[in-house]
């Protein structure tokens, strides 16, 4: 399943920065970015800067 977005969140240490493509990443809060984007991202330094929210693509349990 291919998503057009994907939530994100921005670790720090800066306070915020800003992407090449524009989008502005805040420390701690949830930001929806294309998922090509986060596909470039994962390959450089910020990848460990960032938390990306993975969600679930079937429904899941509550009981095990």
């Amino acid at each position: 399943m291919l998503r057009d977005t994907l939530p994100v969140v921005f670790r720090g240490p800066f306070s915020e920065i800003k992407l090449d493509s524009g989008h502005v990443l805040r420390r701690g809060c949830v930001t929806q970015l294309p998922s090509n984007v986060v596909d470039e991202l994962k390959n450089t330094p910020l990848a460990d800067l960032l938390v990306v929210i993975e969600t679930a693509t079937a429904p899941v349990s509550c009981t095990a």
